[in-house]
């Protein structure tokens, strides 16, 4: 028998049992032994697609869905504007100006079009600035790249602060210590960027290798500026705004978090998170 007609018979047997003058004990097991069989039937259907289901990755549905595409997706990133290929140097901490662009743009990486700005709803710019073995690099290197497979960045959360700074000392140990090794790898890259040491003294790659292994452990990328106060100027948007700068963008650099003077709520800057690894891309 098949599945319709089990249905058909099963509902056929239903009207009758609930009828006060045609329900009789023989209808009733008759009908047990149907709903049994309509449910083996609904079984061994389910049993036989599942794994078509989940071949296909999504669960089949009319319209038929369109199943997501793997991250990075090329044609959603904005790769219009060229890196900078800094070259070689003589000056290994780039004291002679690291804001301006000294190199020359580079075929093999691409950078998100401006107009560039720190507020949400801007593009963040592509900061030229050093690590703390003093080597030059920039935003777009932490970002994804057609030549860089291994970089799947949906999201970054940028810091900035400097070695005086107690609160930024502080925001450094709990990204470290409570939110690097969860969201790290779902494609959240931390980065916290130094443009001055103690109290009137420039940064240099000794004082941001300290801060890296006694803060956060290394665990993140810790850029300087060895222009005291630079980084901080460029950034703010009135003057003397008190630091940290707390800001998160996604892999196409648009901000859509801006907070100053004070560490972020945990909580709140999950939320965040979640916002740029649920949408990597930005309005496009």
């Amino acid at each position: 028998m098949s599945l319709i007609n089990i249905s058909e018979h099963a509902h056929d047997l239903v009207g009758r049992a609930a009828h006060p003058t045609m329900a009789s004990w023989p209808r009733l097991v008759m009908l047990a032994r149907l709903l049994a069989k309509l449910r083996l039937h609904w079984m061994t259907l389910f049993a036989a697609t599942s794994p078509l289901m989940l071949g296909l990755g999504c669960i089949p549905s009319f319209p038929p869905c369109e199943c997501q595409k793997s991250f990075p997706d090329f044609e959603l990133l904005d790769r219009s504007e060229p890196c900078v290929d800094f070259g070689s140097s003589d000056d290994e901490t780039g004291a002679e100006d690291e804001s301006d662009s000294g190199g020359e743009a580079s075929g093999e990486c691409g950078y998100p079009a401006g107009p560039y700005g720190f507020s949400s709803g801007e593009v963040f710019e592509n900061l030229e600035l050093f690590d703390c073995m003093g080597e030059p690099v920039q935003i777009a290197d932490y970002l994804p790249q057609a030549d860089k497979p291994a970089v799947l960045t949906r999201g970054v959360v940028f810091g900035l602060g400097a070695v005086w700074c107690d609160p930024c000392r502080m925001e450094g140990e709990e990204w470290a210590a409570e939110l690097v090794d969860e969201w790290s790898s779902q494609g959240i890259q931390f980065i916290q960027a130094l443009d001055e040491g103690a109290a009137g003294s420039s940064m240099t790659p000794e004082i941001c290798a300290g801060w890296s292994a006694e803060v956060v452990d290394d665990k993140f990328p810790i850029l300087y500026t060895p222009d005291q106060g630079a980084l901080r100027a460029k950034i703010e948007l009135t003057p003397a705004e008190p630091i940290p700068f707390t800001l998160v963008f996604d892999a196409n650099a648009n901000v859509v978090f801006r907070r100053t003077g004070s560490i972020v709520d945990q909580e709140l800057l999950e939320i965040q998170l979640e916002t740029v690894i649920n949408n990597p891309y930005g309005d496009i």
